[in-house]
């Protein structure tokens, strides 16, 4: 596995003890890549090069003018959960492949005559084309290909680009573009595939070679394979790639970005141990926006041209409090259509990470989604302009027992505990941070007021203290949480009914079922069944759904609701004890 630090590439024998696979080239010119590594595969001609130029380079090409292709072919085999990267120079912007799949070494038809193009029978290959056709994305069974995805502006050659290429374990491929200098490019090809999942299979980079002005060469500069899990090194230029040390892999995120069409993008946050809160080898650019219609998201982290955009964006750990600023914009084709756009992200990764809270919130920091608990958010995208979100990550102290979740409208509650609490005891919990009573009204989060019910007078009225078994109103503007002290209550007493209708909670912190509550009256303790058939009760309790505004019945009491019983006479709610 790899666990590189920030710095650049390392040297031959540093990328040997890091990488499944390394190999930057050194050696004089004219000589055969490293034989303990590669196989040269020259395919239509024996004229073909597959040879070392004495500068750091791999040279592949075919013979000029025939058709034909210099390969090289890994010695190692690898089956799934990888990543290779490769930097890689064309002067022509055709037949420029990379294979990764086992089996025989067939051409693109199949057979073994039209050689400009070389790739496995069963396994994957990118096109990487130029200028003139897409990116392709194929699928090879028996030699027969199968289209899985394409991208329309691939890079122009002429230039030296840095790719990586993913083979997850779960069947999730994908083929990227490192950004240019300038920050003016960006391709991803993408799919999700399993026919080769458990397969060992070779790395095959090729360049072709059809006719004149149909083939060229290729220069490699560094090829790396790493278990996809770690973390990629920063990419150096090709003189500048020296030092490699150690990184302790901590946490990292990818945020999916789709829209109903299927145009897709992605963006990457997390901590190393080695990371600072600021420009560093960790954070990656975002490319210039690729043409219409896109998706197209990015974080900023306040930094300077070209990394204002952030594809990647890292920050130091382990911490208490962090902030990213994430920003999505969709570009249709009229310029003008909105679209549903869906934020997507794996719980289980950030619920390994520091904190016990997680929130997407808009770009005032009012929450939209627990990233902890659930798994994706769902907006509608106005056309041509930023929509921006903070993702808030702390550790809440949790100097309170028992959370109460508000939801946006009116909520019924009740203190889960047989102590009564003071308002001012009682903290808020949103925008990433516990907050007192008075911040959240005055941050109009929740109204100021809590309605309780008097049984006697059958009125609503105001209080400052709950008590417990008693059911109280709070309307919130936005969903939060209520953090609130649970005593041990070993008791059965939940509440006192009066004649009429009750406000009740249960001052448990585990719910209690209908069938398990008990009614004391006049001496005697009925089950529920048998208090309603004595019509000391009646059959019904009622409870409040926050999402729909409306009443329910059920036959749970759960701790932090309220609930409504009507009693015909005065009586005790109370619980069996087992």
């Amino acid at each position: 596995m790899y666990y590189g630090n920030q710095g650049r590439i390392g040297t031959t024998s540093n990328g040997d003890d890091t990488f499944l696979l390394f190999d930057d080239f050194e050696g004089a010119a004219g000589m055969n890549p490293d034989a303990g590594k590669w196989n040269a595969i020259k395919k239509g001609s024996t004229n073909a090069v597959v040879e070392l130029d004495g500068s750091g380079n791999l040279k592949l090409s075919g013979e000029s003018d025939i058709i034909s292709s210099g390969n090289i072919e890994s010695i190692s085999t690898f089956d799934n959960d990888i990543a290779v990267h490769l930097k890689r120079y064309s002067d022509n912007p055709y037949y420029r492949h990379i294979s990764f799949g086992n089996g025989t070494i067939v051409d693109e038809n199949g057979g073994s005559s039209d050689w400009w193009t070389t790739r496995y029978e069963d396994g994957y290959t990118v096109y990487i084309q130029s200028d003139v056709d897409p990116m392709f994305l194929y699928k090879m069974t028996s030699g027969s290909e199968f289209l899985l995805d394409e991208y329309s502006s691939p890079p122009l050659h002429g230039n030296w680009h840095e790719y990586e290429f993913i083979y997850d374990h779960d069947g999730s491929i994908k083929g990227s573009q490192a950004p240019e200098p300038d920050g003016s490019w960006n391709m991803l090809v993408q799919a999700e595939d399993t026919t080769h999942l458990d397969n060992m299979k070779h790395l095959l980079v090729t360049q072709g070679e059809y006719s004149t002005g149909n083939g060229g060469m290729s220069l490699i500069d560094v090829i790396f394979i790493r278990n996809h899990i770690s973390v990629e090194p920063d990419w150096g230029s090709p003189d500048t790639e020296e030092q490699m040390g150690h990184e302790t892999h901590i946490w990292d995120a990818i945020i999916n970005i789709s829209e109903t069409g299927g145009i897709k993008d992605n963006v990457i946050f997390g901590e190393k141990e080695d990371s600072i809160d600021g420009l560093d080898g960790y954070d990656v650019p975002k490319a210039g926006f690729p043409p219409q219609p896109y998706i197209y998201a990015w974080f900023d982290a306040g930094l300077s041209y070209p990394y204002d955009k952030l594809w990647h964006d890292y920050r130091d750990y382990p911490d208490d409090y962090e902030i990213w600023n994430l920003s999505v914009i969709w570009a249709p084709s009229d310029y003008v259509t909105p679209t549903d756009v869906t934020l997507s992200w794996d719980t289980d990764v950030l619920n390994g990470s520091e904190y016990n809270s997680v929130f997407l919130c808009n770009d005032t920091g009012v929450p939209l989604e627990n990233m902890l608990l659930n798994s994706s958010y769902t907006f509608n995208c106005s056309a041509m302009a930023p929509h921006n979100f903070q993702i808030i990550c702390s550790i809440v102290s949790l100097e309170h027992d028992f959370m109460i979740p508000l939801s946006s409208g009116w909520n019924l509650m009740s203190l889960p505990s047989d102590e009564s609490v003071d308002k001012e005891n009682i903290s808020v919990y949103y925008s990433g941070a516990n907050h007192t009573w008075q911040e959240a009204v005055d941050d109009d989060v929740i109204i100021g007021f809590i309605y309780d019910w008097s049984e006697s007078g059958q009125n609503y009225g105001f209080t400052d203290m709950l008590f417990p078994g008693q059911g109280y109103w709070m309307y919130a503007y936005s969903e939060c949480d209520l953090w609130v002290p649970v005593s041990g209550n070993d008791g059965d007493h939940i509440a006192d009914l009066s004649t009429d209708w009750n406000l009740v909670g249960l001052p448990y912190d585990e719910p209690v079922d209908k069938d398990n509550l008990v009614i004391y009256y006049d001496g005697t303790d009925y089950n529920w069944t048998e208090a309603v058939d004595s019509s000391i009760i009646i059959g019904f309790i009622y409870n409040w759904n926050e999402t729909g505004q409306n009443y329910e019945f059920t036959d749970v009491l759960n701790p932090g609701e309220g609930y409504w019983i009507y009693a015909y006479y005065e009586c005790i709610l109370k619980k069996e004890v087992i």
